[in-house]
């Protein structure tokens, strides 16, 4: 018995190795020029947001606990795993409307902050883009001021939301993810930065 469990063990840890040697920080693959110093303002930003954690981990490189270290800027093409990703934009609004007779309404002293998103798979088979149910932990937030994190809101029925998007190999889609913030945020001149994380590498990119 102990030396089942002990072989069951062993392919376990195989199978997580091999995992871990395929992964691949996020590359970009082509730059906005429109937003390099949008870039470089937000490392900044980031930068000095993150120095309290900086110091506690003492000099550890590289990506911890899936955060990446790399800001990237709207407009970027960005590829992460078997995805081509371009992050065109952030809108705030009051409402998200579907039909001349359906919106979506965030609570009162809310908004929706809708950032604009372009996703190409570049992989062999078709796959789902930000699946409800994820063996992969792929997730989506938006940190504001380096503290404060918002989930995204699953506009459901609204044609343009990326959520579960299945897409054919070399395929590409245009749409949106929304995420409810307080009014503040949006009126705010402080750091918004989209996090994105597929098989655990993640994306940042600064709305801001």
């Amino acid at each position: 018995m102990k030396k089942l469990l002990a072989l069951v063990m062993t392919m376990i840890l195989a199978v997580s190795l091999a995992s871990c040697q395929g992964k691949k920080e996020p590359e970009k693959i082509e730059s906005s020029s429109a937003g390099a110093a949008q870039s470089e303002a937000a490392s900044e930003a980031a930068s000095e947001a993150g120095s309290a954690q900086s110091e506690t981990s003492q000099g550890q490189s590289g990506s911890i606990d899936g955060e990446a270290e790399e800001t990237f800027a709207i407009g970027d093409l960005i590829k992460l795993n078997d995805w081509e990703i371009s992050i065109d934009g952030v809108e705030f609004k009051e409402e998200i409307s579907t039909s001349p007779y359906l919106a979506f309404t965030p609570d009162e002293g809310n908004v929706y902050a809708e950032v604009a998103i372009t996703v190409k798979n570049t992989g062999k088979e078709s796959e789902t883009f930000l699946p409800t149910i994820s063996l992969e932990n792929t997730k989506i937030k938006i940190l504001y001021d380096g503290d404060y994190e918002y989930s995204a809101s699953r506009l459901i029925g609204y044609e343009d939301d990326l959520h579960d998007k299945q897409l054919n190999p070399l395929t590409s889609v245009t749409g949106c993810i929304a995420f409810e913030v307080p009014s503040e945020v949006s009126s705010s001149d402080k750091p918004l930065t989209l996090v994105l994380t597929d098989d655990n590498v993640t994306l940042n990119v600064a709305l801001r």
